[in-house]
């Protein structure tokens, strides 16, 4: 059998001691003890996201709602487990996976249509500067917004 006091950090210790007191003081109503639980939870190493949401949930801490759903935005849900998910509870699950797809569906969309070229003095042929700028969104901007995790330094890129 495993000894489980190897494996277990200070800070899941720390972390299981300040949960238990915010659930304690939720449930008795002592204020003083529910605030200090939400000051010195944030500050632990073991404290995620997903953590903080379920927290969120469970007391009421509102504050840390925004906080706890701007860091998950920056998960991939490939990265989130099953047992995280059920922590952050389906209906918030749904909403996270629902923005997802539809930041990636409008990514999508506004990489696939360039923007309308402005009318520039020093385009002669403004037929040959829309196809210019089409070759140019296309072969940059475009693809930075398709592929974000692969930024574009602007140089080289049709290397």
């Amino acid at each position: 059998m495993k000894d489980l006091t190897f494996s277990y950090s200070t800070d899941h210790f720390q972390e299981d001691f300040i949960v238990l007191v915010l659930e304690v003081s939720n449930f008795l109503d002592i204020p003083d003890g529910k605030e200090w639980a939400i000051k010195e939870l944030p500050g632990l190493s073991t404290f995620s996201p997903v953590l903080q949401l379920e927290l969120a949930r469970k007391y009421r801490i509102d504050q840390w709602i925004e906080p706890a759903f701007r860091a998950l935005m920056n998960i991939t849900l490939q990265d989130i487990s099953i047992d995280e998910a059920a922590r952050i509870g389906l209906p918030f699950y749904n909403i996270l996976v629902r923005t997802k797809f539809q930041i990636e569906d409008h990514r999508r969309t506004i990489a696939f249509v360039a923007p309308a070229v402005n009318k520039h003095l020093m385009c002669d042929t403004p037929s040959m500067c829309s196809r210019a700028w089409a070759a140019e969104w296309w072969n940059g901007l475009a693809r930075q917004l398709l592929h974000p995790d692969a930024p574009l330094t602007g140089l080289g890129y049709r290397e």
